[in-house]
């Protein structure tokens, strides 16, 4: 888990240890005492040891809810949290819809079949996905029709033992 939130951060680790380098060097160039750099260095990692713990405490609280929603995720109505930030409410704007049309295709059409995985990204004021679905074969064409009904959707049929 630890590994997963410095993956997550990786931007800002890259950013404190070029800022590291920055001071070091300045420090060997006006000569200062050894002693002055080190407590100030202690200083930093200090804080930065605080707000790092705080942060992977936010990460693993979070991770830990959504691990409990997706134990809930055959229930007719999940219990979303609230949307921290715009990304976040994007994902759970696209959550809910692909769970309104995956339960009207099954009704709709008698065709079912899973989310595998998804993903959106912003660029500029617009959102993009994509979604990766598995579908019964005995349902596939009628499946793709339905799908293809929807404006501004693309499919693409992926035939061979996708695991």
């Amino acid at each position: 888990m630890l590994l997963a939130y410095l993956k997550r951060q990786y931007k800002l680790l890259l950013l404190l240890a070029g800022a590291v380098c920055i001071f070091a060097a300045v420090f060997a160039l006006y000569d200062l005492p050894l002693e002055a750099v080190l407590y100030a260095g202690a200083l930093c990692l200090a804080l930065g040891l605080v707000l790092f713990a705080v942060g992977y405490s936010r990460f693993l609280r979070r991770h830990r809810e959504l691990q409990r929603l997706l134990r809930q995720a055959g229930e007719k109505a999940l219990p979303l949290p609230p949307a921290r930030g715009l990304l976040e409410e994007d994902y759970q704007t696209l959550l809910q819809a692909v769970c309104r049309d995956r339960a009207r295709l099954a009704a709709e059409e008698s065709v079912y079949c899973n989310v595998i995985s998804a993903s959106t990204q912003r660029l500029s004021r617009e959102v993009y996905g994509s979604m990766l679905l598995g579908i019964p074969s005995g349902q596939f064409d009628r499946a793709v029709d339905f799908i293809k009904a929807y404006p501004n959707i693309q499919v693409e049929e992926v035939e061979h033992n996708v695991q």
